[in-house]
């Protein structure tokens, strides 16, 4: 196995399984200073912008989507910007019918690269998932939101052991970003936590970007697809 994370790979090895791991492949690809430099002006220049990050698949914007509208307006009333990211991985009738909310709903969004809002911002709001890895990579504080229909929520209660569902949490080992899920994923909590960061003292901050920085440390090294690649050519032969 070519796992993503150590810890995924200390648990297959756990388990008796042939495994190699040298690092996350993303950093490959994640430059902050790269993404900084080569972003578009209408965003370099945006120092009140808020990423507000819905998601890429059709439940998640369902359901979170009324929530970070409320979001962004209550952050619109304070002087801050916040834009959507149009996922670039919806599919045609989702992405038209999204767009055509926002454009009804005078909501300002980008249909770039998240990655690129991201990079752009003060902080984000969104959903769990790789993009709150990216935002670690990218050294972004992330108000985490998820929300499911009922019966997910109740077989989840159940059968979900982890205490956490935010990956770069996962990868932390503590609640670095914070995270609403269900009944605590409403606008007057994800907003106490952005203002805390964005209008906040800066010793909230510096402690949490310590966390972000020792919590890079452990996605390993570069280098990782050439490295899988001759695993995979050794195994073969």
């Amino acid at each position: 196995c070519l796992p993503l994370f150590r810890f995924e790979h200390e648990y297959l090895l756990s388990r008796g399984c042939r495994s190699y791991w040298k690092g996350y492949p993303m950093l490959e690809e994640f430059s902050a200073e790269t993404i900084l430099r080569d972003l578009p002006p209408e965003l370099a220049a945006d120092e009140k912008l808020v990423a507000v990050l819905p998601g890429s698949r059709k439940s998640e914007i369902k359901y979170l989507l009324p929530v970070f509208e409320q979001c962004a307006a209550a952050l619109a009333a304070r002087g801050w910007h916040p834009v959507f990211s149009v996922a670039p991985g919806l599919n045609g009738e989702a992405r038209e019918s999204l767009l055509a909310r926002f454009k009804e709903r005078g909501a300002d969004y980008y249909e770039g690269p998240g990655r690129e809002l991201l990079a752009a911002a003060a902080c984000a709001i969104g959903a769990r998932g790789t993009v709150t890895v990216e935002s670690l990579l990218l050294d972004r504080y992330m108000v985490v939101a998820y929300r499911l229909n009922a019966l997910s929520a109740l077989v989840g209660r159940f059968v979900i052991k982890t205490r956490r569902f935010a990956m770069a949490n996962i990868l932390a080992g503590t609640d670095m970003f914070p995270e609403l899920i269900q009944g605590r994923a409403t606008a007057d909590n994800i907003l106490k936590y952005t203002f805390a960061w964005l209008e906040g003292g800066e010793e909230h901050r510096a402690a949490v970007r310590k966390m972000m920085e020792d919590t890079r440390l452990t996605l390993g090294e570069t280098g990782v697809y050439q490295a899988w690649a001759q695993r995979v050519k050794e195994a073969a032969a």
